[in-house]
């Protein structure tokens, strides 16, 4: 299929395509063209043409399908990076950062999806904000004062029992 849609010369570039450790997919009228082998296991498979010729939006999770049936023209008119989910073969949620290029192939409008897979980049993210919010927490209950200092001698915080001690307010 994608041989007939990018021609024989893309040969050489979808073989250096298929080393990328992100989802790279091709998608005409909706549906994927083309998916390297990475994209294929983000997305729960262990071939790219199982996924071949579906609707790329079926990939999206609930909260993004909305937008994602509009089409990716869409995702394409934004030209940063957004953060969106996938939903795996297995039913799992993704988070991605993602990317969608518009092409023009043989007149027709083609789009290149990019995304990779910042899931568990999230989760740690949120994980050490859980401990610093517990962490303040506790420090805000304690009835000794508590001060931190950075090296140049400067207070970085200070918590309510301190306040009252010296009278300082954050």
């Amino acid at each position: 299929i994608i041989v007939s849609l990018l021609g024989h010369s893309w040969d050489s570039h979808l073989a250096l395509i298929d080393q990328i450790s992100n989802l790279v997919a091709i998608c005409r009228n909706g549906e994927i063209q083309y998916l390297n082998l990475a994209g294929a296991q983000l997305l729960g498979y262990s071939s790219p043409k199982q996924v071949l010729g579906e609707p790329i939006a079926s990939f999206f999770h609930d909260d993004y399908k909305e937008t994602a049936t509009l089409g990716l023209e869409v995702f394409a008119e934004d030209k940063t990076l957004m953060f969106v989910k996938f939903m795996r073969h297995d039913s799992k949620e993704i988070e991605v950062e993602m990317r969608v290029e518009e092409m023009d192939i043989e007149g027709e409008t083609t789009f290149m999806l990019q995304a990779h897979d910042i899931t568990q980049h999230l989760r740690t993210a949120r994980a050490l904000r859980s401990r610093e919010q517990r962490l303040e927490g506790i420090l805000n209950t304690v009835a000794d004062g508590i001060i931190t200092i950075n090296d140049d001698g400067g207070i970085q915080t200070f918590n309510p029992a301190a306040e009252k001690i010296f009278g300082f307010k954050k």
